[in-house]
């Protein structure tokens, strides 16, 4: 029993040395190209409305604040 033990180490170098016992490299499997989506089209914003012009304000007294407080 002994014995057999013993020559595992040995048979373990001998396979590495060989090159066995090694896992083989995984490749990729290929993939399909993905057909390629339409482009979305945005839909059009509507315009926005114009905004209603501001009312004059009335014109002002010559003078300023100090002629009608006198």
């Amino acid at each position: 029993m002994i014995r057999k033990l013993a020559l595992i180490p040995i048979v373990g170098l001998l396979a590495v040395a060989c090159g066995g016992g090694g896992m083989p490299e995984a490749e990729a499997p290929e993939a399909p190209e993905a057909p390629e989506a339409p482009a979305a089209e945005a839909p059009e914003a509507p315009e926005a409305p114009e905004a209603p012009e501001a009312p004059e304000a009335p014109e002002a007294p010559e003078g300023g604040d100090d002629a009608a407080a006198e």
